[in-house]
């Protein structure tokens, strides 16, 4: 178990304690906060087997889906397209992938095509330079390895994904055409005025999950993305030591939700 000792702003620190068996869950309620993520690690790696908090962390992004209807639509969605894809990866990594096109490109997209937003020179610089490492690294892409990287958060990786996998050609080409169309950096302020709405919708509709989100939406679900992304991380860690039946049970509920499917409306 975990006791907490001190807490800063940058540098928190636990210490194992069998003692105290409420200090799990206090971590746990930690798991959206950045600043803890190398203690979630370093805990998995001295808890032998680390079970209960993989455990937990798993409940508390099944608390969060369930209290929020905007997460709640995003994972029947992405569980639905996942249903489709006809190829030999397992649902959970292409449940990843679509929460992944949402929460990683979705939000990537609109701050950079948006004209209602503030402009940001240096989102925008960094949205190209993402494109075109993502061309690079194409030609030379492993599938399997593709699929695990565009989950990991990198809007770069998340293209690679599209671009090497194909399990969404339609904004596979879409991509490739607006890298034609796109202006340099120094026009863009003045081009997203007068186009970037337009292509934002294309990239919505060719996404397939065309809804607008609230800054507060918007926050959320970067939260769960992250803390999901931490779970992932820390259960596929070296030093994690976890019992099958408890990875096969967190990897089977994984960005589904644990309501009842029926009584929640897309």
């Amino acid at each position: 178990m975990t006791k907490l000792l001190e807490e800063s702003d940058t540098q928190p620190e636990y210490l194992i304690d069998s003692a105290n068996p409420d200090s799990l869950p206090e971590l746990v309620s930690r798991i959206t906060d950045k600043k803890w993520k190398n203690e979630f690690v370093r805990v998995v790696s001295i808890l032998q087997p680390a079970d209960e908090i993989l455990l937990l962390m798993q409940q508390k992004l099944d608390s969060m889906a369930a209290k929020d209807e905007t997460l709640q639509q995003l994972l029947i969605w992405a569980n639905h397209k996942s249903q489709l894809v006809q190829r030999n990866f397992k649902p959970v990594e292409i449940r990843a992938f679509y929460v992944a096109l949402v929460c990683v490109l979705d939000l990537a997209l609109t701050r950079v095509l948006d004209p209602s937003l503030k402009f940001d020179r240096s989102k925008v610089r960094k949205f190209r330079n993402c494109l075109a490492k993502a061309g690079k690294k194409v030609e030379f892409a492993d599938v399997n390895e593709c699929l695990k990287f565009a989950c990991d958060n990198d809007v770069a990786s998340m293209l690679v994904g599209i671009l090497a996998l194909d399990i969404e050609p339609e904004l596979k080409q879409m991509l490739a055409q607006f890298q034609t169309q796109m202006p340099d950096l120094q026009n863009w302020k003045k081009w997203r005025k007068e186009c970037g709405c337009s292509w934002l919708a294309k990239f919505k509709t060719a996404i397939g999950y065309n809804r607008d989100f609230r800054p507060q939406q918007k926050t959320l679900l970067k939260q769960y993305y992250y803390a999901q992304n931490l779970l992932v991380e820390c259960l596929n860690s070296d030093n994690c030591q976890v019992t099958p039946a408890v990875r096969q049970k967190i990897e089977d509920k994984m960005l589904l939700l644990s309501v009842d499917l029926k009584l929640v409306h897309i």
